[in-house]
């Protein structure tokens, strides 16, 4: 089968699936991810690093698009030698200059230096985490699409604390928390080799969690960022849900001035990219956030958002945004109890 996706033509193998997580298997291609690789592609042409390694190659079609719509020096890994052969075919049918490594990264990392790494394995990044971060240029850029969701949100409490050392309770805001529980364990990681990340990119969608780390040297900064991981008092955002919970991130997990560059190219002009920009562009504005569900807990109705939003904006005189963690989440700089008393 051939699919079109961005400014590349590429074709798949039998394991391809429209939606869902999917799982291992010649020339793997996974439409549902296509707004991941939208976004990743706006990142690096915003970044511009040096070279960028598409870890887990499938189809190739992630380091192709990035060849083709960034110009930015590309490299691909792929351990299955079916999967390369696929791979090659696709680089050549895209006239592609892009050098295919048939082996784990982990190897290739060692030889070849890259300021961008990519890593969007089958499930749990944990296995691959500690080799990206050794060995990335630093400072240098640190791509993460997880798909092991309940074990981040905590819907498997023994696997979140074994694989993490994490506790998360599941509720309205799981998606949110699960983001920063995998932020506060790559940031743990990142601090026991005195490196420091910065998350500017992280967003939720559908079966995976994505997030692009910028990473840097030296134990100031990594002591500096480490007090930002710790334990939340869900109690501060819920009616509902009390409790203290982590540990996870709780600084920015956005880098607003690179997302308000993205452009969006004539040829990926879809709303529903346009929709998640524009939400990403104001997720920290709080840590976690407000949900009606919540607010009108008890209550016999709940009023329509817009209405929930404006009579916020009217008696707080604070902006209200959307969050893209929950279709009734509002984010908002003000108390829960003011919050409560504005809509009551």
């Amino acid at each position: 089968m051939f699919v079109n996706e961005g400014l590349a033509r590429i074709k798949t193998g039998s394991q391809s699936l429209p939606k869902g997580p999917g799982k291992a298997g010649m020339g793997f291609y996974n439409s549902s991810q296509k707004l991941n690789r939208d976004l990743a592609v706006m990142a690096v042409s915003g970044l511009r690093p040096r070279h960028y390694l598409d870890a887990f190659g499938g189809t190739g079609i992630r380091g192709i698009r990035v060849f083709l719509e960034t110009g930015v020096e590309t490299f691909i890994s792929e351990k299955s030698r079916l999967s390369c052969n696929l791979i090659r075919e696709n680089i050549s049918t895209n006239e592609c200059s892009i050098p295919l490594y048939n082996g784990d990264f982990s190897t290739l990392i060692r030889e070849v230096e890259f300021d961008f790494i990519d890593v969007d394995p089958y499930g749990s990044v944990v296995p691959y985490l500690d080799d990206a971060l050794t060995y990335l240029r630093k400072p240098g850029y640190l791509g993460i699409t997880a798909t092991d969701l309940s074990a981040l949100t905590g819907s498997v409490p023994r696997t979140n604390l074994r694989r993490y050392g994490c506790s998360l309770t599941v509720d309205y805001y799981l998606h949110e928390a699960g983001i920063r529980n995998l932020l506060g364990y790559i940031a743990r990681r990142a601090a026991a080799f005195d490196l420091f990340v910065k998350p500017i990119l992280s967003f939720w969608k559908s079966h995976f969690y994505r997030v692009i780390v910028r990473v840097g040297k030296g134990a100031r900064d990594a002591d500096s960022m480490i007090r930002q991981v710790g334990m939340i008092d869900k109690g501060n955002f819920s009616r509902t849900t009390m409790g203290v919970e982590g540990p996870i991130w709780k600084g920015n997990i956005e880098d607003r001035e690179l997302i308000d560059g993205f452009k969006i190219p004539d040829f990926l002009a879809e709303h529903e990219l346009q929709e998640m920009i524009n939400l990403l562009m104001h997720e920290d504005e709080m840590l976690l956030f407000f949900d009606t569900r919540d607010v009108f807990h008890g209550y016999p109705a709940i009023s329509p958002l817009h209405a929930v939003m404006k009579s916020i904006e009217e008696k707080l005189g604070k902006t209200v945004y959307r969050t893209h963690f929950s279709d009734s989440g509002l984010k908002v700089k003000a108390s829960l109890q003011d919050v409560i008393a504005a809509v009551s």
